[in-house]
């Protein structure tokens, strides 16, 4: 009797980074920096085993929790670590920023 070899492969959700994982966080769930293919996605970084990820602030690329980034990390220029500042609007993968200026009414 002849056997067949044993076909092997990697398992991604199991939390281990083998083969041509990149990461893997013990899940299949997109959108938490380990994509369902155990691929980093796009504005975040993944380590250790099974990964952490996190978003990278200051990239310009709104990712995860962040509510804007401009691609720097200067302060009160409308997206302060990488929060929208008060009176300010954002909008945009690469951010536009708006001041809202309020409209002064000028007197007779």
């Amino acid at each position: 009797m002849r056997s067949e070899p044993s076909g092997c492969d990697w398992v991604c959700g199991d939390g281990m980074i083998v083969g041509p994982e990149e990461c893997d966080d013990a899940n299949t769930d997109p959108g938490d920096g380990c994509s369902d293919m155990c691929a980093v996605e796009t504005g975040w970084t993944c380590v250790a085993e099974p990964s952490a990820c996190g978003t990278v602030c200051g990239d310009g690329l709104v990712a995860g929790l962040e509510a804007c980034d401009d691609g720097n990390m200067i302060s009160a220029d409308g997206c302060t670590a990488c929060a929208v500042d008060d009176g300010w609007t954002c909008a945009g993968e690469q951010l536009v920023r708006h001041h809202l200026r309020r409209r002064q009414r000028r007197g007779p």
